[in-house]
């Protein structure tokens, strides 16, 4: 491989959306619009009964630590039912959960999309890394899908995700028609998909193959997966393409298409990809990312300011007739990562 110099599970975080109350403007402070607040989901069930409310939320919704949380209730800025909430406030089932989140307080996202290759009603779209699929979490407008349909047109969708962190290649498709073709295809793994990743450490190997099951783990308040003899099928190819003296650029192809499926896999050979917060091999990473978020020190503990992770090629039969296929370079932020490893 050629090193180029480029230019979720919850159904909580799926269902966070906006929503206006129309008895709003009587409970909240009359500068704050009801439009900028936004739901935490529907109604609670009976897991919330009587739990703290910062408690409740540092758990079902842990983009923001527990601490982060009461701060928020305690400056008026959760609501219960339409009222504002202390943070030591007990739940009810039934009870609807709102947070303040004007657009102002988004992240900001890298929003260059660049488009790769269009052919018959499909696009490749390169995605910058550190740039949400859908919106989730802190995320509103700042996503790919927005941006797309900026850009590119409201018909266009994807039709496949790659993680925030992760840079590179996605599909999207201009009609129903095409988007179910190929859903079927990424499910039927006709897909054929390399990334190039950074991996930590040393193998002793040249490439390898990964089999093993991933499932669900509630043992760490950020969804993530695990290795689960009762777990999914996935299956992993990873390729060392060059080393350095305590890191490796390698290619890999997933055989099967499960979240995180990569990361897992690479922190159980026992070289996580760098920059990981959440695979890390150092717990102590993990948990400072779940206490203090995506901050300055916890990206100098984890390697990197995002997981070193790049979808780097696809490949597949178009719907209409023919090979569709492209490739993307390793962007700067790797390319000059990788350098600084190797020399």
């Amino acid at each position: 491989m050629t090193v180029e110099k480029s230019g979720t599970d919850s159904k909580k975080f799926e269902l966070i959306r906006s929503f206006s109350l129309p008895t709003l403007p009587r409970l909240v402070d009359s500068y704050i619009s009801p439009t900028e607040y936004r739901s935490l989901g529907p109604e609670l069930g009976p897991e919330a009964e009587n739990r703290r409310l910062d408690d409740f939320l540092g758990k079902s919704f842990p983009f923001r630590s527990r601490t982060e949380w009461k701060s928020l209730c305690n400056s008026g800025q959760v609501l219960v039912n339409t009222q504002k909430a202390r943070a030591t406030r007990r739940l009810k089932c039934g009870d609807l959960l709102a947070v303040f989140h004007p657009q102002s307080a988004e992240p900001v996202v890298d929003d260059q999309l660049r488009l790769i290759i269009e052919d018959r009603g499909i696009l490749a779209i390169e995605k910058p890394a550190n740039l949400p699929m859908h919106e989730s979490g802190f995320y509103r407008r700042n996503t790919f899908v927005a941006l797309l349909h900026a850009s590119f047109g409201k018909e266009w969708s994807p039709v496949h995700r790659l993680d925030r962190e992760t840079s590179g290649i996605v599909i999207c498709a201009a009609t129903q028609d095409l988007r179910r073709t190929l859903s079927e295809a990424f499910l039927s793994r006709d897909v054929k998909k390399s990334y190039q990743a950074i991996l930590a450490g040393s193998p002793t190997w040249d490439d390898i193959h990964v089999d093993q099951p991933l499932g669900k783990t509630t043992s760490f308040s950020i969804p993530h997966k695990q290795i689960a003899g009762d777990g999914e099928e996935a299956r992993t190819d990873f390729f060392v393409r060059e080393r350095a003296l305590d890191a490796a650029l390698v290619e890999v192809r997933p055989l099967s298409g499960r979240g995180n499926q990569i990361r897992v896999h690479a922190a159980w050979l026992g070289h996580h990809i760098i920059g990981d917060k959440v695979y890390h091999q150092d717990k102590r990473v993990c948990e400072t990312y779940k206490e203090r978020g995506d901050t300055l020190d916890v990206q100098q503990l984890a390697g990197h300011t995002r997981h070193a992770l790049h979808a780097a090629a696809i490949a597949f039969t178009h719907p209409a007739g023919g090979n569709f296929h492209c490739q993307s370079p390793l962007p700067q932020d790797l390319y000059q990562l990788w350098q600084r490893l190797s020399s």
